[in-house]
Parts: C-alpha cells; structure tokens; sequence
C-alpha cells in the first residue's frame, strides 16, 4: 500500500510502522484517528497508549470501529447479516473465504463501547465519549489527552 501511495504522491512522508510502537517523538501531533483497525490490532492497550503518547496536550484520539447495535432486534438482524449474508457475498464476490469468515468473528468478539471508555480511559485519555453511528453498526469515540 505504501508503495502504491508512493506512486500517486511525492510530497508527502509515508512510515511504515506498528501501532505499538510509533516512530514520532511525544507530544507530536493535534490528533490521531484509527477507522476501522483497532480490532485488528495485536494490543489495543499499547496501540492506544502509543497513540496518546504522540498526540500534544489537549488533542484528540479519535477511532472509527465497527459495534454491535444495543437495540435486541437490530442486533438479531445483524447477526444474521454478519454471519449468513456478508460472508456469502464475500465469498462469490473476492472467493476469499478465510476473510469472510474472520469479519463477523473481529466484530463480534470486539469490546464493546463501555469497554473500549475503559481501555481509552486507562492510558490516559480524558473525557471519553462514544457515540453510535448507523443504528449502532459502528460507534466512534473520542478521547482527549489530558
């Protein structure tokens, strides 16, 4: 991805890095988001960690990921989404069946809102607030470094 990046623009820096380990001295940035990765990650407590590490005093942690709907009959419609309908387009679509298979699984297994408060919480991040996007399919929180 990197090198593709490379190929369609030359003025900026690309780094190849981990979460868990962010080549950027502290206090470096005004924010830092995360769409849709953090369940993918090895230690969503170092990657987080790191996150707020580079970001300056009263900037914004910011990450996108998919949820679970709290609302007991979205959330059946979900499940069966995830589980019956999204892997069989994947399959006849990519014919990629280990990745539709992982998906429903990451989200599924991944914390919940009140958890990931937590985890944001714990590495230091103030004022944590969380907010649910298209019926709760997806949840974006916010944190500030304090």
């Amino acid at each position: 991805m990197l090198y593709k990046a490379k190929s369609r623009q030359t003025n900026i820096e690309l780094v190849l890095a981990t979460s868990e380990s962010l080549p950027f001295p502290d206090n470096t940035f005004a924010c830092a988001t995360i769409g849709f990765a953090l369940r993918n990650v090895t230690d969503i407590g170092k990657t987080l960690q790191e996150t707020t590490r580079v970001i300056k005093l009263g900037g914004k942690v910011v990450c996108l990921e998919f949820a679970q709907p709290r609302q007991r009959l979205f959330r059946k419609i979900h499940h069966f989404y995830l589980l019956t309908i999204l892997p069989f387009i994947g399959r006849l679509v990519s014919r990629q069946r280990e990745a539709y298979d992982y998906l429903p699984r990451s989200i599924m297994e991944f914390l919940g809102p009140e958890e990931l408060k937590q985890v944001m919480e714990g590495v230091g991040l103030k004022d944590v607030q969380f907010y649910p996007l298209t019926w709760g399919v997806a949840m974006v929180h916010v944190g500030t470094k304090g």
